[in-house]
């Protein structure tokens, strides 16, 4: 406890009062330098100064002399008031020479300061320390905080209870500055750290430190060229920050092999049975054979007509040439008796007919029928299989129209689900009777807990995506530069503060499913959950917790995930997702939850992966909105959930917010973009909410 009988802000007031006094009194002013004298501050107490009698205050001192009067000067409390970082308009000065102020009561002793127990001792004022802090010029600093302008001047009550004290050697400091990891004081009381490594892994980066942001990675110019690991890739170049090449061509032109680029780069051609064409019109039934297309047989051209002369060229296929003979009209044969299964003879002499059965191709006129052919006179095929694999649908053939299903209803079948029972046909559909199912899906080997997400503000590099990769467009304009997208950056203005609480407090939780940390591609699965109830006090916003899903963001029939993006992984840089994916959010307002449909949906940033499991993730979700869909999600809102009505925000997005992004690919741009910065900490996903 230091305590400290002081020239206090109490003590300008009597000063001046009982100098004004005597000033206007008819006091011989050798008895008022006795009188004065004889007053002393008691500043033994803890403190550790000695008492100090009053400044003499001049033969000429008057009551204005007496209210100017300022504390003197202590020497290293002095020279350290600016370290007090001025956080106090009416500072406390220590053991400076001054009367304390006369009192009865304690409560006529209070300074205003938090750190101090005002008492009023033996009439007058005396002001105690308490608590582990320090009263640096007239200012409360708990233990272990710095001076503003000197981190590693901080208060250490036990050192000097009233002065910054130099910290020891290796004791944590903080700067401010970004770039420094892990600062701490060195023996000349200077804060001091090594430097950021700032390497993100991808060619396609110029990395850099920004003592307030930290490691910035910015795109280097497009067409440098690089290397993006990918041996079935070449000619690879940087584009918009990415490494990519064009892909290897292992098709070696041959319809009998199977052609795929392998993991060391080199070419394989593996023979398959695939149905072929060898070229040849004269031949049927081609079929590839260890890697060369190999007919069944020749192709029969007999078209059993005497009149004609049957012949097959290897391009054109089969041709007929009219026969010259007393017996044919033209290419019809005076003996066609117009059966396809029957050769019609003629002698060319006398034009007498006779009639020979045949093995030629011919159509009995029924579509259930295959391959038909004459056998013994007949036109005879083979009956046509209807493919029966649905149980809910029966297959039948009609004779003019071919193969059919007829749609079932009220026939018991299995719809696949375990958990289902009493499954029946409904139109042609397996319903489900009875459901007891729990969705059990798999989860991938590693996740991300996302700790910050907001909306980026305007369209600038590290607020949002290029979501075009035009580097000559962005939104909203003027204002946004590096081909950035944020249209619906407006948005920012009422929906980050509950955006923070959320993610905060736990009431919206968002976690990232990574399919896995070797393959390459892979998966990046977006659920939404709550914390796992076995894990009730882990601090979901700094530590890696257990966590459930929530079945509304899985598939209630496959239990597969809604959203899954593709991802691929260069170094530490993972980028995900593109044009055709859509995700569902949920963005709190308050009580209410404003839900945004994200199109061409694409994630971008750095995955930290220690001893082979996540421990951060700094990015940046990027999409675009349908401003129909946006106006329908606000039109839904709660009319105090917002800081204006619904239909004047409607009339605000339509009046500032352009459509920039083109979904649809029909050349024109049909939604406004959104850019939403996230961050993230490992975790794990234990299962799905009940």
């Amino acid at each position: 406890m230091n305590r400290y009988r002081g020239f206090h802000p109490f003590g300008l007031v009597a000063l001046a009062i009982v100098t004004a006094g005597l000033a206007a009194c008819s006091f011989d002013d050798s008895a008022l330098e006795e009188t004065l004298d004889a007053i002393t501050i008691d500043g033994s107490d803890d403190a550790g100064a000695p008492d100090t009698p009053i400044p003499d205050a001049g033969e000429d001192a008057d009551a204005d002399a007496a209210s100017d009067v300022e504390p003197a000067d202590t020497g290293e409390d002095a020279a350290d008031a600016d370290d007090a970082n001025d956080a106090s308009t009416d500072p406390v000065p220590v053991d400076t020479g001054g009367p304390p102020p006369r009192c009865e009561l304690d409560a006529e002793c209070d300074d205003g300061l938090a750190c101090t127990a005002d008492e009023c001792v033996d009439g007058v004022c005396a002001w105690t320390l308490t608590g582990d802090t320090c009263l640096v010029n007239g200012v409360c600093v708990d233990a272990g905080d710095a001076s503003r302008d000197d981190p590693c001047a901080q208060c250490v009550p036990a050192s000097d209870a009233f002065a910054w004290t130099t910290a020891d050697a290796g004791t944590p400091c903080d700067t401010g500055d970004a770039c420094l990891v892990d600062p701490v004081c060195d023996v000349a009381g200077a804060c001091v750290g090594d430097a950021v490594a700032c390497e993100d892994g991808n060619p396609c980066t110029a990395n850099a430190c920004d003592p307030i942001l930290g490691c910035v990675f910015e795109p280097v110019d497009d067409g440098l060229a690089c290397d993006d690991g990918d041996p079935c890739t070449s000619d690879d170049v940087c584009i918009a920050g990415a490494c990519g090449g064009e892909t290897v061509t292992c098709d070696d032109g041959n319809p009998c092999t199977d052609d795929a680029c392998l993991d060391d780069g080199a070419c394989a051609n593996t023979p398959n049975t695939d149905p072929c064409d060898d070229g040849d019109a004269c031949t049927d039934g081609d079929t590839c054979a260890d890697g060369a297309c190999v007919p069944d047989g020749p192709t029969n051209c007999d078209d059993g007509n005497a009149c004609t002369i049957d012949l097959c060229d290897e391009f054109v296929g089969c041709s007929y040439l009219p026969d010259r003979n007393p017996c044919c009209s033209g290419i019809v044969s005076v003996c066609d008796d117009g059966d396809p299964c029957t050769t019609d003879l003629c002698d060319p002499d006398t034009a007498e007919c006779a009639y020979e059965l045949n093995t030629a191709r011919c159509d009995d006129g029924n579509a259930c029928t295959d391959g038909d052919t004459c056998a013994a006179g007949e036109c005879v095929g083979e009956e046509v299989t209807c493919p029966a694999d649905d149980p809910c649908a029966a297959a039948f053939c009609d004779a003019d129209d071919g193969c059919g299903v007829e749609l079932l209803s009220g026939v018991p079948c299995d719809d696949g689900i375990a958990c289902t029972i009493d499954d029946a046909c409904v139109a042609g559909v397996c319903t489900a009777g009875v459901s007891e199912c729990v969705c059990e899906p798999t989860f991938g080997e590693a996740a991300v807990k996302v700790t910050a997400l907001r909306i980026g503000d305007g369209g600038v590099p590290g607020e949002a995506l290029d979501l075009d990769a035009d580097p000559d467009t962005c939104a909203p304009d003027p204002g946004c530069s590096g081909g950035v997208h944020n249209a619906l950056t407006i948005i920012s203005t009422f929906a980050n503060d509950s955006l923070a609480d959320a993610i905060a407090d736990g009431s919206l939780v968002v976690v990232l499913d990574i399919d896995s940390l070797s393959l390459n591609p892979f998966g990046v699965t977006l659920y939404q959950g709550e914390l796992d109830p076995e894990n009730p006090e882990c601090d979901l916003t700094a530590a890696s917790c257990d966590y459930r899903v929530s079945p509304d963001t899985l598939d209630p029939d496959t239990c597969e995930p809604l959203v899954r993006l593709s991802a691929t992984r260069s170094g530490d840089r993972v980028v995900a997702g593109g044009p055709g994916t859509i995700l569902s959010l949920d963005v709190p307002l308050g009580d209410a939850v404003l839900g945004l449909t994200l199109y061409d949906v694409r994630l971008e940033g750095t995955l930290v992966v220690e001893d082979g499991a996540v421990t951060s993730f700094d990015g940046i979700l990027g999409g675009a909105v349908l401003k129909s869909d946006l106006r329908a999600a606000l039109a839904a809102l709660p009319a105090d959930a917002l800081p204006f009505p619904p239909d004047t925000i409607a009339g605000l997005l339509d009046t500032l917010v352009v459509d920039d992004i083109d979904i649809d690919g029909d050349g024109e741009p049909d939604a406004s973009s959104i850019g939403l910065p996230v961050a993230g900490i490992g975790g794990r996903i234990t299962g799905v909410t009940d």
